[in-house]
């Protein structure tokens, strides 16, 4: 085997193939309108971000923790502290995937779709408007230092 023709080979077994596309399209469009009926009025958004937006994702074959990142955001007329947020949302994973193992991994909810991990993470109205005003990539690069940081602590 030479260096082209494994660098190749590596290449296209980090790509996702048209089937993992559409099971991850699949959970993508199902969750979106579950949320809203889940939480009503309450839900103001739910957003996509991260490698799966930025076409980044790594198959699951790669990377058994591949994720899709969905901001679920919320007003807060009445105060509540996110860890009733990180509540409810665990509720509604409960609630929608009976059959998938829920938890939290703080600041978010993870659950199994059948395609893919599924990080939810709660956010407030405030931090969803930066968000809509081209913060987005400065907050996944904070949150890509940070995600590094922690994978290199012993």
């Amino acid at each position: 085997m030479t260096v082209n023709s494994y660098l190749q080979n590596r290449a296209s077994s980090l790509v996702i193939h048209e089937t993992e596309k559409e099971k991850i399209q699949k959970s993508v469009n199902a969750i979106k309108p579950r949320l809203s009926s889940y939480f009503g009025s309450d839900l103001s958004d739910a957003l996509l971000f991260g490698s799966y937006t930025r076409g980044t994702i790594l198959p699951r074959s790669a990377d058994s923790q591949s994720d899709i990142d969905i901001m679920a955001v919320f007003g807060n007329d009445y105060g509540f502290k996110p860890q009733t947020f990180l509540d409810k949302l665990k509720r509604f994973a409960e609630f929608w995937y009976p059959n998938s193992i829920v938890a939290q991994s703080s600041p978010s909810i993870v659950f199994e779709t059948g395609a893919y991990h599924v990080r939810n993470h709660p956010c407030l109205q405030e931090l969803a408007r930066l968000l809509h005003t081209g913060e987005q990539e400065r907050l996944a690069s904070d949150r890509s230092e940070r995600v590094q940081r922690r994978s290199y602590r012993v």
